[in-house]
């Protein structure tokens, strides 16, 4: 009997042991990073929360990559990440930064094209607000995509980007 309570004992002590380690990896592995400037974090379409967890690691907003993938899993929010492009701190937690990335809250870039502006002019707008850069955005106005290019009367799209704020 006493052997059995021992072994009780012992397993007992195992349990707790374990239980206190596990509290202590899981609170150093979740807390915030610290203080720091924000970052941008962009999440493309369709990548997968092992790859965004391992990006955030990189980037130093998260501690552990592992336990911040366990969190969206067991949260069932890994599917739920909306692409786009995020400002994030190392301050904040884990689940802000998974409520962020599920809320689609994502950097909204504003641009305004006034009227008589060239597609050059426009071009170097959209690059300053940091939504493309001016030769990208100058590809598609002279070359665009097929499914642009329908009921055009020439083959540009300058003249057909209307001046207001975007």
């Amino acid at each position: 009997m006493k052997f059995l309570f021992g072994v009780f004992k012992f397993i007992f002590g195992l349990l707790i042991f374990c239980a206190i380690l596990v509290a202590v990896v899981m609170n150093l592995g979740l807390s915030p990073v610290g203080p720091g400037a924000a970052k941008r974090f962009h999440v493309t379409k369709g990548e997968n929360g092992h790859d965004i967890a391992q990006d955030l690691q990189d980037q130093h907003l998260v501690r552990n990559a592992l336990l911040f993938q366990i969190m969206l899993r067991t949260s069932g929010k890994q599917d739920k990440i909306v692409a786009g492009d995020y400002m994030l701190k190392p301050s904040d937690d884990p689940y802000r930064i998974i409520k962020q990335l599920v809320s689609g809250e994502s950097i909204v870039r504003m641009v305004t094209f006034t009227e008589g502006q060239t597609a050059e002019q426009m071009a170097h707008k959209a690059a300053e607000a940091g939504i493309c850069t001016a030769e990208d955005y100058l590809k598609v106005v002279h070359d665009p995509p097929a499914d642009l290019r329908a009921g055009l009367s020439k083959g540009s799209l300058e003249g057909y980007l209307f001046p207001d704020t975007y």
